[in-house]
């Protein structure tokens, strides 16, 4: 994404586009009104599914909540547990190239976000974790 859109409008962008769900309009459908934006499609199923929390890091890494947790059905064949994945776009042409998981087993996760030393927290229905990067590797 350009460098020159400020970062909380990046995220606003990338949120719309995450999600592979028909429910949403296609980046094609949506009609922007403030000059210098583009909406592009940054990831979509089966990379990432039922998306309901991101966070970007001071490395431009996106950290996104795949919720497997909330309202789950009975014949649900998902992951047990919400992950935390961290999409990466490694040659700057605003696609995701590759992500990992970078925690898992959350239930009824709902947000993330980083403190100012680089800790990652991440919000449940019950719970607040603090996840620091104690190996300073991003992951």
């Amino acid at each position: 994404m350009s460098s020159f859109i400020p970062k909380h409008l990046q995220v606003l962008s990338v949120c719309f586009v995450l999600s592979g769900s028909d429910a949403f309009l296609s980046a094609q459908e949506l009609e922007l009104h403030e000059p210098g934006l583009s909406l592009t499609q940054f990831s979509e199923d089966p990379d990432i599914v039922t998306p309901v929390g991101m966070v970007v890091g001071e490395d431009d890494k996106i950290y996104v909540i795949e919720s497997h947790t909330h309202n789950r059905p009975s014949d649900y064949e998902g992951p047990a547990g919400d992950l935390i994945k961290v999409f990466v776009d490694e040659d700057k042409d605003g696609v995701a190239d590759s992500y990992s998981i970078f925690a898992e087993g959350f239930d009824a996760a709902m947000n993330l976000a980083f403190s100012k030393d680089g800790t990652l927290y991440v919000l449940c229905a019950w719970t607040l974790y603090a996840l620091p990067d104690l190996d300073g590797d991003g992951l």
